[in-house]
């Protein structure tokens, strides 16, 4: 179980962990376009913040310990690891949710409990109006408007502001981050949301947290922001036309200001590392999105039809406001259309930020989690393939990279260095001008017997993928992908080995 904590904010923050930095304004200067606050009349500045005590909780802004070790049954060694992180602004995964409009009261008290409640005033007690404003530039109409804070007084101001007819095209940056995910808690981290406002895990089904599993998730993160609302603080700091009626000692906290847009949170599972994967991503929105630049090169097609995709998306021109994404097509689908604001598309809630009713200071969130991270490096030697023009060398041992007239290709996976449960030798033949591979140790006609690679699989098991054999009449040729070579016929499956 993940636990939420809330702690004032530092002068400059990142937008919810995102590589891409955001520098707000520091509380005790002048907020932009507004006066300094008085606070003199806020009727909570002598109430508690709603703050967690973190003597017994990870308090650093981004940190990992080590708790424990233990050994997998596949023999790599298994790190579980606490990490914290924290957010200045968080993400909604349901912009639907009836508290989210500016202005929005929430109960100080159960913020320290990870939920989040709605603060009711008494009967004779309201907010007094607020004024928000919207940041679309080029905007016919009002972008400012004064309501009493409300959801549907909230709706009507914003459907007012949005029918407005907008002159030249609304910038809307497309970017996008990837994160390793080994866990559920490692996830919630990443995304930097309060999951109770709605969970993305159902859309992530092929996710397995295991300490066994040698397969890689991936976390991949797209937004696009089309405008903020945000709110214009009191000058007096007041937000009540009389005291309030308030029972308990912290003040609660309210809803500042909510980005739109769209964004989506997709899970990734490949065979490849993530420095593969995040090139081949990066090329493929270049492709699809700008239509520029060249066309994927051949490994960059193998990375992206290695991957599962599924996910959630939030936004774009679909009357949904949350709709599901499933496979490659559907994610190219995301990438190429409804990208920016127009009349059909004016994005949907993406995120939002708090501040406290004692001095209206920003909230930041601290989410704790447990995730394990597994390390095979001492196990596992890289399959790397060479061609010389004529015939391919598969090898795990350092001095053929000397070999004359052979060029580096790819990695095949990995064999295990030694044997571990399960696994059979990889052995290695030679007749002068094919290398044959295979895990039956025998006399093969013509062919001198050169060695063992590895340790590979016999039988399919959980984190191991296929190793497929072709063969042309001189040269046989393995790889990870099934598929149609050219001047090759398949032969069948060579083992298993890790991805």
């Amino acid at each position: 179980m993940l636990k939420k904590y809330f702690l004032f904010t530092l002068p400059i923050l990142f937008f919810m962990s995102s590589c891409n930095k955001e520098t707000l304004p520091i509380d005790n200067k002048k907020i932009e376009n507004q006066l300094p606050i008085d606070n003199s009349k806020n009727e909570f500045r002598y109430y508690k913040e709603p703050k967690q005590d973190l003597s017994n909780a990870h308090s650093e802004n981004v940190s990992s310990v080590n708790i424990s070790t233990q050994t997998s049954t596949a023999g790599c060694t298994v790190e579980k690891r606490t990490q914290s992180a924290t957010f200045d602004k968080l993400a909604l995964l349901d912009p639907t949710s009836e508290i989210m409009y500016i202005g929005s009261l929430l109960n100080g008290e159960s913020i320290q409990e990870g939920a989040y409640a709605p603060f009711f005033l008494p009967s004779t007690h309201q907010m007094k109006p607020v004024t928000f404003s919207v940041s679309i530039q080029g905007s016919t109409g009002v972008i400012a408007k004064t309501i009493t804070p409300t959801l549907s007084n909230f709706r009507i101001a914003m459907q007012d502001i949005t029918n407005a007819t907008i002159n030249g095209q609304q910038p809307a940056n497309f970017t996008f981050e990837l994160t390793q995910a080994r866990s559920k808690s490692e996830i919630e981290m990443s995304v930097g949301a309060n999951l109770k406002f709605g969970s993305i895990f159902n859309s992530f089904a092929n996710f397995k947290e295991s300490t066994t599993s040698t397969k890689n998730y991936y976390l991949l993160k797209m937004f696009q922001k089309f405008f903020s609302a945000d709110i214009d603080i009191p000058s007096d700091g007041n937000l009540f036309t009389k005291p309030a009626d308030f029972q308990g000692p912290v003040a609660p906290i309210y809803i500042s200001s909510i980005d739109y847009g769209r964004s989506a949170y997709l899970l990734l599972e490949s065979s490849y590392d993530s420095a593969s994967v995040h090139k081949s991503l990066s090329a493929s929105f270049s492709y699809w999105k700008i239509g520029g630049g060249t066309d994927l090169s051949q490994d960059q097609r193998k990375v992206m039809e290695d991957l599962r995709i599924s996910g959630t998306v939030i936004g774009g021109s679909s009357n949904e406001a949350v709709k599901t994404i499933n496979g490659i097509e559907g994610f190219k689908d995301y990438v190429i259309n409804s990208g920016n604001l127009t009349s059909d598309s004016r994005g949907e809630i993406i995120a939002y930020r708090l501040r406290n009713a004692k001095n209206h200071g920003i909230y930041k969130t601290m989410i704790n989690g447990d995730y394990y991270l597994r390390d095979c490096s001492s196990l596992l030697l890289p399959l790397r393939r060479y061609y010389n023009g004529l015939e391919h060398l598969y090898t795990t041992r350092p001095q053929d990279e000397l070999l004359s007239g052979y060029v580096f290709e790819t990695n095949e996976g990995h064999l295990y260095r030694s044997q571990v449960p399960n696994t059979v030798p990889f052995h290695r033949y030679y007749n002068g001008y094919d290398h044959y591979y295979v895990h039956e140790l025998g006399n093969y006609v013509g062919y001198k017997y050169e060695g063992i690679e590895g340790y590979l699989y016999k039988e399919q098991v959980a984190g191991a993928v296929p190793l497929h054999r072709y063969y042309n009449g001189k040269d046989h040729f393995y790889t990870k992908y099934k598929g149609n070579i050219t001047g090759y016929v398949y032969e069948r499956i060579a083992g298993y080995v890790i991805p």
